[in-house]
């Protein structure tokens, strides 16, 4: 999960948000290429050539109450279904059955991708941001 991402403002987008502020982003997730000319003048050779993403941005909001979240509110009776389904002993294999139900049977495959959706631990930033914890899985 990446820590920062580059952004392409143009236009009115720009100079709108001051640094530090908590956004809401609606863009185009793309690949930026550098030239080969770019690359040969900076290593004096031939290289190979460097990827690196990008968003191009379409949309800025600024989130007012600060919460990454966004504005999700669920109701008592959606409370009450999820805690009731948290609550379950088999809680666990019920995850992985809801994962790609259409596919028959890759249970290692479906239990790992739940544990990249839901695993990590929480961390807590000293500014007060919180993220999730890297879960690393490899898959043959």
């Amino acid at each position: 999960m990446p820590r920062n991402l580059l952004l392409s403002v143009d236009r009115t987008q720009v100079q709108r948000i001051v640094p530090g502020t908590r956004v809401t982003v609606i863009g185009i997730y793309s690949i930026f290429q550098q030239n080969q000319q770019t690359q040969r003048k900076a290593a004096g050779k031939a290289s190979v050539a460097i990827r690196q993403t990008y968003i191009r941005v379409v949309g800025l909001e600024e989130d007012a109450d600060g919460n990454a979240r966004g504005n999700i509110h669920f109701s008592a009776d959606e409370e009450n279904t999820f805690k009731a389904f948290a609550a379950q002993p088999n809680v666990i294999e019920e995850t992985y059955k809801r994962i790609a139900p259409a596919i028959f049977g890759a249970d290692d495959v479906k239990s790992a991708v739940a544990c990249l959706l839901f695993g990590g631990a929480r961390k807590r930033l000293p500014d007060g941001a919180r993220l999730r914890g890297d879960v690393n899985v490899l898959l043959l």
